[in-house]
């Protein structure tokens, strides 16, 4: 066997590896397109727990948009959570979750466009938001996910990256990258992304 041939196996092997860590973290999980883990509760309430932890520790050293991030991802899911309202006040910016994602009836109609395999029609709806929402990375996510479903992968890339760029802790954004770049070939850079999804976890 050449040595491209093992070089070539044991990146797959390795791939292999990070997917079964990643099977496991998620074992308990359904994850569902606009990022939102459906979990046992006390899971539930565990995560959100660590997460918020993490949000009021990097707000102490300063590093602010890293807290905001963490605090609009939890919002993303629960929009009633005190706690993550009260950091984003704290964080001098109470405002930017309403202002950051379209209408929760709206997002819930682009949803559920996707849900029903209408791909086509679904990222054609989060494009056109995302020139009102540019900071909105759910909708970057659905356009993603959908661009993935119509074998846009370049696309796709863009959105997904997008998702990082507009909210680092957001572990979704780079489990789909890490999907895309996997599919691309890009097996190396795919490894980072994985283990950046399970680190944030």
């Amino acid at each position: 066997m050449t040595s491209y041939c093992i070089e070539e196996l044991f990146e797959i092997t390795f791939i292999q590896k990070i997917h079964k860590k990643i099977l496991f973290k998620f074992s308990n999980a359904n994850a569902n397109i606009d990022g939102t883990l459906i979990k046992k509760r006390s899971i539930v309430k565990t995560s959100v727990s660590q997460q918020l932890r993490k949000a009021k520790s990097l707000a102490k050293r300063g590093e602010l948009n890293e807290a905001r991030g963490i605090y609009e991802s939890i919002l993303s899911s629960f929009p009633n959570n005190k706690q993550a309202i009260n950091g984003l006040t704290a964080l001098g910016n109470p405002s930017s979750h309403a202002n950051l994602h379209p209408p929760k009836e709206i997002m819930d109609k682009l949803i559920q466009t996707y849900n029903q395999g209408l791909y086509e029609a679904a990222s054609n709806q989060a494009f056109t938001l995302t020139k009102d929402f540019p900071k909105a990375f759910l909708l970057w996510n659905v356009l993603g996910a959908a661009s993935q479903q119509l074998g846009k992968n370049e696309q796709a890339l863009f959105a997904f990256n997008k998702v990082i760029e507009n909210n680092p802790e957001h572990p979704d954004g780079y489990n789909n990258l890490g999907t895309v770049l996997k599919q691309e070939g890009h097996l190396q850079e795919a490894i980072k992304a994985y283990e950046k999804t399970i680190a944030i976890k």
